[in-house]
């Protein structure tokens, strides 16, 4: 549960390879947090914002029921 909390994006990913996890997976999840910083520490709180929206549905997405392996 915690892995689709902090990972949405990875875990999603999984539906494209048959509901595993491959090194699809783990890269956009060792990419997922340096990738966040780059994008919003030069920036003001709207990116913040547009960021936490976006992970917000993601979470949501992935606590759908289109994950069901996990």
């Amino acid at each position: 549960m915690l892995a689709r909390v902090l990972y949405p994006i990875p875990m999603l990913a999984t539906l494209l390879t048959n509901d595993t996890i491959t090194g699809l997976s783990v890269g956009l999840a060792v990419l997922q947090f340096p990738v966040y910083g780059l994008l919003v520490a030069p920036a003001g709180g709207m990116r913040w914002l547009a960021l936490g929206i976006l992970h917000g549905v993601a979470i949501v997405a992935a606590f759908s029921g289109a994950l069901a392996s996990f």
